[in-house]
């Protein structure tokens, strides 16, 4: 869900490309170090990235016909 409204909030698929290869870098490192402390925190900082890009979303929605 954030690739995609990062795609529709920036007009441009490499910043959604980057942001995918460093979900996964971050993934890959948390397995090496054995807590899911990383996982816990990049899963809540995309749930609130999700909810802003959905609001901008909205809000640009409704000003526009």
């Amino acid at each position: 869900m954030v690739l995609s409204l990062l795609r529709v909030n920036n007009q441009s698929i490499l910043i959604a490309i980057a942001f995918h290869g460093f979900n996964n870098f971050i993934i890959i490192s948390s397995q090496n170090t054995g807590s899911s402390l990383y996982t816990y925190v990049i899963v809540s900082i995309l749930i609130i990235y999700t909810i802003y890009l959905w609001a901008r979303v909205v809000k640009f929605s409704k000003g526009h016909p």
